[in-house]
């Protein structure tokens, strides 16, 4: 008996290992050829495509591994408050563009599916104001020549029932895939203040025989070991 429970908090502590404690970096260390990698995953290439007006400092950038799911791996962008600007005059708008490349590190296609939320945004506390904010992303195939899915999330002051804070794409497993980010924030009226705090990008895995095998003994123990309790 104490060596099936000595097995039962192996297997929890293994299932427990695949999240570790994930180092932020900074997006301008990944723009001047910096990587991240996630379960398997290689997050490279980055680079920015324009920024409007609106010059962020990219070393106020964060970007952290999201680790805790091996089988939904992804990143979290902590824009701190370099995504946001009050507007001088009317009818005003900024945006900032980014993109990267995810690749397996085992060449296999492994990469199924791609979600987009938009976790933290912030807008005047004027409660007349008109202010709203769009992300928009594109997943391309690794030679840019098919678009596999399109996003968009939205946040909306004046329009609530415009919020879109979620959104996914689905698509065919990939070994590789490029990511294309496009933020429009927008205001009607001078005075008004709009910030895009955060967003989380998750990236679904083809789960591997082995993963498969931890799991399914992992649970099948827990199972058993939770009816021997209740049998005792």
């Amino acid at each position: 008996m104490r060596a099936f429970k000595q097995l039962a908090v192996l297997t929890i502590f293994l299932l427990a290992s695949f999240s570790g404690k994930a180092q932020a970096i900074s997006l301008d260390n990944l723009v001047n050829g910096g990587s991240i990698s996630v379960h398997g995953n290689q997050f490279t290439d980055w680079l920015i495509f324009t920024s409007s007006s609106l010059t962020p400092n990219l070393e106020e950038i964060e970007v952290l591994p999201l680790d805790d799911d091996p089988l939904n791996p992804g990143l979290q962008f902590l824009f701190g408050n370099q995504v946001q600007f009050t507007a001088t005059g009317d009818l005003q708008s900024q945006f900032f563009d980014f993109g990267f490349t995810v690749s397996t590190v085992s060449g296999e296609p492994m990469i199924q599916d791609n979600s987009l939320s938009l976790t933290g945004h912030r807008f005047s506390e004027d409660p007349e104001g008109e202010e709203f904010l769009n992300v928009f992303e594109d997943v391309w195939d690794a030679g840019f020549d098919n678009i596999l899915g399109e996003k968009q999330v939205t946040a909306d002051k004046l329009f609530p029932e415009n919020n879109v804070f979620f959104d996914m794409a689905e698509f065919s497993p990939q070994s590789t895939i490029n990511v294309d980010i496009f933020t429009d924030l927008n205001t009607l009226a001078a005075g008004d203040f709009v910030s895009l705090d955060s967003l989380e990008m998750r990236f679904s895995q083809v789960p591997e025989p082995s993963t498969l095998v931890l799991l399914g003994s992992g649970f099948g123990l827990l199972c058993l070991w939770g009816q021997r309790r209740r049998v005792k």
